[in-house]
């Protein structure tokens, strides 16, 4: 890691710890707010006391958790579920050892304390953290909205590959393509929406949707498809002169690895469906040199071609 992003990153960790230590406070002296019915003068002076007396002990324990938690070291531009869940196990951990600390203490605090602080400060993470995520969605949204060389996507595959593909194109900067619809199969997708983005039918709809979404660009996002089912597709694309792209194979599902990096051109080993045999062409035309030969089906794609490689040797 070079010196100015270790340094970016350790700012970056001060400041979300800072942050953090301001919605312990926040979060404490809300809760004696709203159990007072929003009367502060209300609040008895021996709470008060409580929050003030363990307030640098909750500080180092609540820092602690997040941190085994790594909520100082995600990237949260990322975020999903799997961060959600973290937060609300952390800020749980943290606010029990909070009311159990006091008790040993021997301090004393109104018993609905605990879910009041749990709620606030879970509120006040959350936002945080998954407000990085909204602000960079909103303003790759208005970037598109400027940008006069936007490209209007239609995905084929309404499925985890083809919802990656909508997300990390909202995440990335450059947001140069909006995703207006998508094609499945499945009839129980049709008429539903994901991330935003319509499921508007099976293979029969890409015509129709071609010229309603005015689609410049089409995706094949079906890793388990199968080669006869690519080139079926494949087939039905080619005819509204869009710009076709495909992602590979199913292993870059395994851990949510698909990136619009990974799109590339329809290859033939997508309608092979194998590898592509590899011949000594040299080799075997030098065996044939000086030979009269029959090629059986030389009317066909294959025997034409036989025909055209002997001749041309």
């Amino acid at each position: 890691m070079k010196k100015t992003e270790k340094h970016a990153l350790t700012v970056r960790i001060a400041l979300l710890m800072m942050l953090d230590i301001l919605f312990m406070q926040v979060a404490s002296f809300a809760s004696l707010w709203i159990r007072h019915e929003f009367d502060f003068q209300a609040v008895e002076e021996t709470f008060i006391h409580t929050v003030w007396r363990y307030m640098p002990l909750n500080i180092l324990v609540t820092l602690a958790v997040f941190s085994m938690f790594h909520l100082y070291t995600s990237l949260w531009k990322y975020a999903s579920i799997t961060e959600l869940s973290c937060i609300v196990a952390a800020v749980a951990i943290s606010s029990l050892l909070h009311v159990l600390g006091m008790a040993v203490m021997g301090l004393k605090m109104f018993k609905s304390y605990l879910l009041l602080y749990f709620l606030l400060f879970l509120f006040m993470v959350v936002g945080l953290r998954f407000s990085y995520r909204f602000f960079r969605f909103v303003r790759n949204k208005c970037n598109c909205g400027m940008t006069e060389k936007r490209e209007n996507v239609m995905i084929i595959g309404a499925g985890d590959a083809g919802a990656a593909i909508i997300k990390e194109n909202r995440l990335s900067k450059a947001a140069t393509r909006k995703v207006c619809c998508l094609i499945d199969k499945d009839p129980k997708k049709w008429g539903r929406y994901i991330l935003g983005c319509p499921v508007v039918g099976g293979a029969d709809k890409i015509m129709e949707s071609v010229e309603k979404y005015k689609i410049q660009k089409i995706v094949i996002a079906i890793p388990s498809a199968t080669s006869q089912q690519i080139k079926e597709l494949v087939g039905i694309c080619k005819e509204t002169k869009c710009e076709l792209k495909i992602l590979p194979g199913i292993y870059q599902l395994i851990d949510g690895e698909v990136s619009i990096s990974q799109l590339r051109e329809v290859e033939i080993e997508d309608l092979l469906g194998r590898e592509p045999v590899k011949v000594d062409l040299e080799e075997i035309l030098g065996y044939i040199q000086g030979k009269t030969v029959l090629v059986t089906g030389g009317g066909g794609s294959i025997g034409s071609e036989i025909c055209r490689q002997l001749a041309g040797h």
